[in-house]
């Protein structure tokens, strides 16, 4: 099949949320198309999809006959137990994330939903046999020739072009449910069979719901305490439509009550990743010579150099207040399993900064370019010059500011925990 190009103009639409423009639904026959995918979800009908994205009926029968293909082929799923929501690990081969340990010990507001029991199940028994079960597998289809040409025109500029990952065939008997979560790739998800309920949220949601912490194997979840979670963009996916979801938009997805539900997702690196990964190396390599309190110390010195750079919100004045934000975004009720009495018997290094005339200066550039590659600034940066949204700005930054941490306690997540929770919150406590 050759590649599925996207064609780009403007787009016309209208709105699915009466109380939100941040979706828009192609739905005229000969409707232009965008260009790029940008920094909104876009809900293509089964008739834009198939003028914007070339998802055809002939594509969408090739999918379904690539399913049949491999219908005993023995896959790994997760069974969802009772109906409760799903819970993945999405980092769990990073070499400083925990096991369950720290999300069992949290108090049960703040528990992570169940975690999925593994199976091996083939791709016909989820199709025909889990009538009375709720199971989801995905079936990476690696020969699957899928590509968005507009994945790369969103990518202007960018040190390296990567490959398009791999297409993923979600399939889930009736009912089942993912936890909230957000990518940090662009998603395009096309709708082979059954309907898909997607609740979106915008960025600049994701902190007031309550993101998990970057130590935490549920990084990337969301931990609000019920499902009724406010000012959510609600629609449905059917058999050829697509929808793009955007870097950094929460969302929780249900598949029908009674159908099998089949759908082809297509994950690729957004120029937002490109722009924090040039960013951190930088700001990383200047740390490796010292020690853990000149760490602690370099890191407080550049985050307090930081916001007064470019202020990710008015109310920080310096970066002791951005942490103290984080934690009590991120950390409420996480405690260290043990703490670290040297860190606690200096006050944490809290107070501690670097004070050395060159240091500060290569902090100011750095602090300066790292604003010029979150707010787009210049021209020729990776993804164009266009800012990244305030709400996304404060996510990188907030995992820049854990990362960093931890990185000065080498690697030692008690450590990071005893810094947020012992020495940035009086709030976090058991």
């Amino acid at each position: 099949m050759s590649s599925v190009g996207v064609i780009f103009v403007v787009l016309v639409g209208v709105m699915i949320s009466s109380s939100s423009d941040d979706v828009s639904l192609i739905v005229a026959k000969g409707t232009k198309c965008p260009i790029s995918f940008g920094s909104r979800p876009i809900l293509y009908s089964k008739e834009a999809a198939r003028v914007c994205l070339n998802i055809t009926e002939e594509f969408l029968q090739r999918v379904e006959y690539r399913i049949e293909l491999d219908i005993s082929r023995s896959v790994k799923a997760r069974e969802l137990l009772k109906g409760k929501t799903i819970f993945s690990p999405r980092h769990e081969k990073h070499e400083v994330h925990l096991n369950d340990s720290y999300d069992i010990r949290l108090p049960q507001q703040y528990q992570p939903p169940n975690r999925a029991m593994e199976i091996n199940v083939t791709i016909g028994d989820i199709l025909y046999s889990t009538k009375n079960r709720v199971v989801q597998a995905a079936l990476p289809v690696e020969e699957f020739p899928v590509q968005f040409e507009t994945f790369e025109s969103s990518r202007e500029n960018c040190d390296t072009s990567p490959d398009l990952s791999a297409p993923v065939l979600w399939i889930s008997s009736p009912r089942g449910i993912s936890s909230t979560h957000y990518d940090r790739s662009m998603n395009v998800v096309v709708g082979i069979n059954g309907t898909k309920r997607w609740s979106l949220w915008h960025p600049r949601e994701v902190e007031k719901m309550g993101i998990a912490p970057w130590l935490s194997l549920r990084y990337q979840q969301i931990q609000h305490r019920n499902e009724r979670v406010e000012n959510s963009i609600d629609l449905t996916l059917s058999r050829g439509e697509v929808l793009y979801v955007p870097p950094f938009w929460a969302h929780r997805v249900r598949s029908s009550e009674t159908d099998v539900v089949v759908a082809l997702s297509v994950l690729y690196p957004s120029h937002v990743e490109e722009r924090y990964s040039n960013a951190y190396f930088q700001i990383q390599i200047f740390l490796e010579r010292w020690n853990r309190k000149e760490k602690l110390a370099a890191v407080y010195t550049f985050l307090d150099i930081l916001v007064e750079t470019f202020p990710v919100d008015d109310r920080f004045q310096n970066g002791d207040g951005f942490i103290s934000n984080i934690v009590s975004q991120r950390y409420l009720g996480y405690k260290p399993f043990s703490r670290d009495n040297v860190l606690l018997e200096t006050k944490c290094e809290r107070s501690s900064r670097l004070h050395e005339k060159n240091t500060i200066a290569h902090f100011r550039d750095t602090a300066r370019d790292f604003a010029t590659r979150m707010w787009g600034a210049r021209k020729g940066l990776c993804g164009g010059h266009v800012p990244l949204e305030s709400s996304v700005i404060w996510l990188n930054v907030a995992n820049l500011v854990e990362e960093l941490i931890l990185f000065a306690v080498d690697n030692n997540v008690d450590d990071l925990v005893t810094v947020f929770t012992e020495c940035y919150s009086t709030t976090t406590k058991i």
